[in-house]
């Protein structure tokens, strides 16, 4: 049985230049991620993790140089996808990131739900019912109960500090 390759590294390396010169962040990793599997990236505070994954999506400041032997995901070449078809087709679509600290990423007076729900239509076509639609189903296979869209971050970390 083959395997499919969804994420191939090789050699990715980045540096930040600095006033006092470059600084290295990543050096010389490499990884393959298969369909069906789980892959975890684990180390110490300020070892890369965050570098590595927002230089795979582009998110990294002008500072910082990004060179690699080889980012395909799903066959498609990264290296070489232009700007406007990484952001239009691949980030966000075929690629994100969920911040460690996921909660922080939420306005705290802003139901949940709509905030997914408007996250959806900055990236694609959908209506606002089926965005919420959408949302109900990601609430759905994550195991949160659809009526948890109509909270505040800031109500659902009130309940968590409550032993609820």
């Amino acid at each position: 049985m083959s395997r499919n390759r969804v994420l191939g590294v090789k050699n990715l390396n980045v540096r930040y230049q600095t006033q006092k010169g470059p600084v290295h962040a990543v050096n010389d990793v490499s990884f393959d991620v298969f369909q069906d599997e789980v892959f975890g990236i684990a180390g110490e505070s300020g070892c890369g993790k965050s570098t590595l994954i927002r230089a795979l999506m582009r998110l990294l400041p002008e500072t910082a140089v990004v060179t690699a032997n080889e980012i395909t995901l799903a066959g498609l070449n990264l290296e070489t996808t232009p700007e406007k078809s990484f952001r239009e087709e691949v980030l966000w679509s075929k690629m994100s990131l969920v911040p460690q600290s996921a909660m922080n990423s939420l306005n705290p007076v802003y139901r949940v739900g709509q905030q997914i729900v408007e996250s959806i239509q900055a990236h694609s076509s959908k209506t606002n019912a089926e965005a919420r639609e959408r949302t109900k189903e990601l609430f759905n296979i994550v195991g949160l109960q659809p009526d948890l869209m109509e909270t505040t971050p800031m109500s659902s970390r009130e309940g968590c500090d409550n032993g609820q």
